[in-house]
């Protein structure tokens, strides 16, 4: 539009910005989808988009695919962006046995395009719940492993794993023998009944860890990684598939853990727990924020000492890299991020000859840097004393007053 008179031109466009270096949980979701893009990471920014290049939901009635149901979940409780990895067709889906589907969903958890992708953080795979059959759990496991696995190959990622719909069949997964870098991953039980209807008007049963991606991302938005991913209400969610009461064992305090999605009266269906899945009590991973808080600081300072590759390994260097750690750390404590009322207490750095390199290293190549951080604990059992002392009735003298 030309302009007669000097002035202001304003015009307005719909601009897609990719996914920021500073989101910390960009969920991956691995499933079967209507149209056949298999075997790629397809990029999602709402529901919109995913109808459109992945087509709609499965209503083939038994053992149908859930994950278009999960990546809605995922956006109605608050989730952004994310990334879809669609294993197959609905078509090849209805033709495939358990075995085939364990195969080919162990496969993409660990597949290169997920592996690669330095923006993912979070790994979940809905549709594990086509494995449900029988009292077996060996597929769940297969799964899980290959899960955890793929969290040993790319720094950063984390793994939801749902949980098989029987309690008992739950704590076998969690209790199995070969499950690797379990501190990498946090199981999530019961299913959770939404009001999202099927295609017969049933109500569709979702597993939770859709939802507690859209959670964990919306806690790191809003709070900061290290706070705890629980004590959050969902939407769209009538009530557990089961009640807590039936999980006994579930929540173990000397072993591998689950964590339990509850409904509170008033307060709606809220995460309650935020367990790793180390069997080991006094591990410091036990906590799911604890775990990605140090992925976290990891990342971080590899891109902070990213400028010293190929620079002179001498005191210089030393410096600028340990200024440049010590200035983002700090930064991180004034947030709230780690434990301690001094910077000496919250962190500690040591970079340099004798502090953290030997004269061999040095000659080799070598700049190494170590931290030591004071991670946060939740306070997840609040116990509350209580002394009642019985007061003393005043005598009738005592109460009565002087008239003057």
């Amino acid at each position: 539009m030309n302009m007669l008179q000097p002035g202001v031109a304003f015009s307005e466009s719909t601009v897609t910005l990719p996914i920021s270096e500073e989101e910390t949980a960009v969920p991956v979701f691995i499933g079967y989808t209507e149209n056949s893009v298999a075997k790629s990471l397809i990029f999602i920014q709402s529901m919109a988009d995913f109808t459109g290049l992945l087509g709609g939901p499965d209503t083939s009635g038994d053992n149908a695919s859930i994950l278009y149901y999960a990546v809605q979940h995922y956006f109605d409780n608050g989730g952004r962006p994310c990334f879809v990895y669609p294993v197959d067709s609905y078509t090849v889906l209805r033709t495939g046995t358990r075995d085939v589907i364990a195969a080919a969903l162990c496969a993409a958890a660990g597949s290169l395009a997920i592996l690669q992708e330095p923006t993912v953080t979070l790994l979940s795979i809905p549709d594990i719940v086509l494995l449900d059959g029988d009292t077996s759990t060996d597929y769940w496991v297969l799964v899980w492993r290959a899960m955890l696995q793929a969290c040993q190959g790319k720094t950063g990622l984390f793994s939801l794993l749902d949980a098989p719909a029987c309690a008992e069949a739950a704590m076998a997964c969690a209790k199995a023998d070969g499950l690797v870098a379990s501190e990498h991953g946090a199981a999530y039980w019961p299913r959770l009944i939404s009001d999202y209807k099927g295609a017969g008007g049933q109500a569709i049963a979702l597993p939770p860890s859709a939802a507690v991606a859209a959670v964990i991302q919306q806690t790191d938005r809003e709070r900061g990684v290290w706070k705890a991913p629980a004590n959050v209400a969902l939407t769209h969610v009538i009530q557990p598939a089961i009640s807590y009461l039936q999980a006994d064992g579930l929540l173990n305090n000397n072993g591998p853990s689950i964590n339990l999605i509850r409904s509170f009266p008033g307060r709606g269906v809220r995460i309650w727990g935020c367990r790793t899945l180390t069997p080991l009590a006094n591990s410091p991973w036990r906590y799911v924020q604890v775990r990605r808080l140090l992925s976290y600081i990891e990342t971080k300072l590899m891109r902070v000492g990213r400028f010293s590759v190929f620079e002179p390994n001498n005191d210089i260097t030393w410096l600028k890299l340990k200024s440049r750690a010590r200035t983002w750390l700090r930064k991180l404590w004034l947030k709230g991020g780690l434990f301690g009322g001094t910077e000496k207490d919250a962190f500690e750095l040591f970079i340099g000859l004798n502090e953290s390199m030997t004269e061999d290293d040095i000659k080799a190549g070598r700049l190494i840097m170590k931290v030591k951080v004071a991670a946060l604990y939740p306070a997840e059992f609040i116990e509350i004393h209580l002394r009642f002392d019985r007061l003393e009735t005043p005598s009738q003298g005592d109460s009565q007053e002087t008239a003057l």
